[in-house]
């Protein structure tokens, strides 16, 4: 895991987001990083070993998008 995940709670990053901490911003992209980073060592790995298809297949199958009205609200910034 990422030391993101590893390190702070998602309701405390919730929180950083609510009210417009920069910490919050820097947590996401910390974890987003880690998480792109690992995705292309896999697939890297799987396009080595010949089996790029299935790994692509099964990233697809567990992936999950959550599609909530929250995360299309502005966050609030500090004055």
């Amino acid at each position: 895991t990422c030391t993101t995940c590893r390190n702070f709670s998602r309701a405390y990053i919730r929180h950083l987001f609510s009210v417009g901490e920069v910490l919050a911003l820097r947590l996401a992209t910390a974890h987003n990083i880690h998480f792109y980073m690992e995705l292309v060592q896999k697939a890297r790995q799987a396009i080595l070993e010949k089996h790029y298809k299935a790994f692509k297949e099964a990233f697809y199958s567990d992936y999950k998008v959550i599609e909530t009205e929250s995360y299309s609200k502005p966050i609030k910034r500090r004055k």
